[in-house]
């Protein structure tokens, strides 16, 4: 881990307040007063623009290594207890010295929901221009408070986590008659008449398609399929979205790993989907339930076929999480269906059925033998058939499994063997569930051939055969072994990216450790806990000169790189002990930091501050091991 990285506010080390003046704060729209030429003028507002029940704002101007804090204040949004203002909110920022050097301007928000607040929050790092008044804009965007937070050094954006650092050459200079852009909001509270004041525009109804991998698509272009081979109708006019932008509206994005499986997100990052395909349509923002007579769109996964269910029925929901899929956050509110036309022949499914609800292009839910799946006789739609049932039959209605094959959900699985269990010594410490975890396992062991990533091959010594915490026969300390070694045969250390996939996009918090335990992943970086991932679009070719900043190179701690070989700073994993929560690293919640220091007194080895990847040994079996991953999943 590099030392260079940004450092938190020590509370001991803050100036006095008002240090700097923060100038004619909430100026009006039309104009912000020339107190002083050279100053900065902020204004902050919102995205979407109407609509966001914001209660308070909170504005923050420090130094750069943010070691002392200039001046603050908080403004009350009008609707809010002794509210006084309004959005955008405008005020000007004057420099404390001939030379200030760069300063970091923070607006934070709390937005009400419900009963429940969140937080957001935004930041630019500039510098001023003698004799010149630059516009500096922050936008409060929902989909910041939305997870995974920013790490140190970049902002939260539309487009998600970007570098905090706006030069003063890219600010717009305004001249003493020019006014700041009307920008944002007006109204910040549902108490105010603009919140509820609805933009009927256009509807675009929207299909739903299923393929034989049982995996979900929504389109507004009824008759084509949207992308991932063979398809067919399961539902029309499943709910309605606006096919154009609106002030007071999100878009809903159409994410694609590249297994192809489908994500519909508020995130323009796609969650760390690979492809983001565009725009499904525009929908309201889940901080404003209801609005313009919208309904929610519940969002589900199905942690066996890697599908995500979207339907605006709370029956179909039940029904689906009776099946064994997950309710995930809402992905918003859209407008209802006034009927929603079930499979390829568009049936209107009613009581007759049994219920009104439309699985999979079928009508209710009939009884097929185990009570539990809709047969209705038409066997391309597949039959789902319990775990609790006979595992002789299985899939497309009565499939007979393989030898060493079980039925799981109506699909075929592989019959759980120590292979199928992940670690070598044919015990898991985490993600014990094979049923809800059947392609990830958190193994404990030693290993004495230095590294983690890049991934080293497993010794084909047989003594490395069955290594691991609860091996007899293994040699001790992992001596002649590889961390590799650690990973059942078919299985391999994690890479990149394939942790969220196997967890339900939940990572390390899908389930729970052991105390004193740390699992890596064969995850790496530049420094200052920030992950290389294979999804990630920085690279190492950048810069000319070998120390610029904003390069991935090792120590330069840059944001977004793309995995390397020659990126070994720090590594990355899930646990109970190390540093906790680097963001953006494929769900991974922890490190051992620099040299290994925050696992210290525990087995974990590592030779020096910045390869630590490539250094990392364990000399014993306890405090964790590695994640293991199954080959082809």
């Amino acid at each position: 881990m590099d030392r260079s990285g940004p450092r938190k506010i020590h509370p001991t080390r803050r100036a006095t307040p008002r240090a700097l003046t923060l100038l004619a704060l909430v100026c009006s729209l039309a104009r912000c007063g020339d107190a002083t030429v050279t100053q900065l003028l902020v204004v902050v507002s919102t995205e979407p623009a109407e609509g966001l029940p914001i209660e308070a704002v909170e504005v923050e101007v420090q130094s750069e290594d943010t070691l002392t804090t200039w001046d603050s204040a908080r403004f009350a949004v009008v609707g809010a207890a002794g509210g006084r203002f309004t959005l955008p909110l405008t005020f000007g920022v004057v420099p404390r010295s001939a030379s200030p050097g760069r300063v970091r301007v923070t607006a934070r928000a709390r937005l009400r929901e419900g009963a429940a607040t969140r937080s957001l929050e935004t930041s630019a790092l500039t510098t001023f221009i003698t004799g010149h008044k630059l516009l500096l804009p922050l936008v409060l965007d929902y989909r910041c408070s939305l997870p995974p937070p920013c790490l140190p050094g970049s902002a939260c954006s539309p487009q998600g986590c970007v570098s905090e650092l706006r030069p003063a050459s890219t600010l717009r200079a305004l001249g003493p008659d020019d006014a700041p852009p009307a920008t944002g909001s007006t109204c910040a509270r549902p108490a105010e008449a603009c919140i509820d004041r609805c933009d009927e525009g256009s509807r675009a109804p929207v299909t739903r398609f299923v393929n034989r991998a049982r995996r979900t698509t929504l389109t507004t272009t009824p008759a084509t399929p949207p992308c991932c081979g063979e398809q067919s109708i399961a539902a029309r006019d499943v709910f309605y979205v606006s096919p154009t932008p609106r002030r007071d509206l999100l878009p809903l994005y159409i994410c694609r790993a590249t297994d192809n499986a489908i994500l519909y997100s508020l995130q323009q990052s796609c969650e760390g989907y690979t492809f983001n395909d565009g725009i499904l349509g525009y929908i309201v923002s889940p901080a404003t339930p209801g609005r313009c007579g919208t309904v929610p769109l519940y969002r589900l996964y199905d942690p066996l076929t890697v599908d995500r269910h979207y339907t605006t029925r709370a029956d179909e929901r039940d029904l689906l999480v009776e099946r064994g899929y997950v309710v995930e956050p809402i992905a918003g509110y859209v407008w209802p269906r006034p009927t929603e036309r079930c499979g390829p022949n568009g049936d209107v499914c009613g009581v007759a059925n049994g219920t009104p609800s439309c699985i999979d292009g079928v009508c209710g839910v009939a009884s097929c033998n185990d009570g539990f799946a809709d047969c209705d006789g038409v066997a391309a739609n597949g039959c789902e058939v319990d775990t609790r049932s006979s595992t002789a039959h299985c899939g497309a209605c009565d499939n007979a499994c393989a030898t060493g094959n079980l039925c799981a959900r109506g699909v075929c699985v592989p019959a759980m063997t120590v292979d199928a269990i992940g670690c070598a010594d044919g015990t898991r410490e985490a993600f014990t569930d094979r049923t809800a975890f059947p392609h990830i396992a958190a193994c404990a062991g030693p290993w004495a051939v230095p590294g983690i990533f890049p991934a080293v091959p497993p010794s084909t010594a047989a003594a490395c055969a069955t290594l691991g915490n609860s091996s007899t026969s293994a040699p001790a300390n992992g001596a002649g072994c590889a961390s590799s070694n650690l990973c059942a045969v078919g299985w391999h250390v994690c890479n990149g990216g394939e942790v969220m996939p196997r967890t339900a996009n939940a990572g390390c918090a899908a389930t729970a450790f052991p105390a004193r335990t740390f699992f890596a992943a064969s995850v790496s970086g530049p420094g200052c806990f920030r992950c290389a991932l294979p999804s990630n679009t920085v690279t190492g070719d950048r810069c000319t000169n070998a120390a610029c900043a904003d390069d991935c190179r090792s120590s330069t701690c840059s944001l977004d790189c793309r995995e390397s070989d020659d990126l070994n700073n720090d590594f990355f994993g899930c646990g109970t002990i190390g540093y906790g929560a680097p963001t953006a690293c494929d769900g991974l919640d922890r490190t051992p930091g620099n040299n290994c220091e925050a696992v210290p007194g525990t087995t974990w080895r590592c030779e020096g501050p910045a390869a630590e990847s490539i250094t990392v040994t364990k000399v014993g079996s306890a405090n964790g091991g590695v994640l293991c991953c199954r080959d082809g999943a």
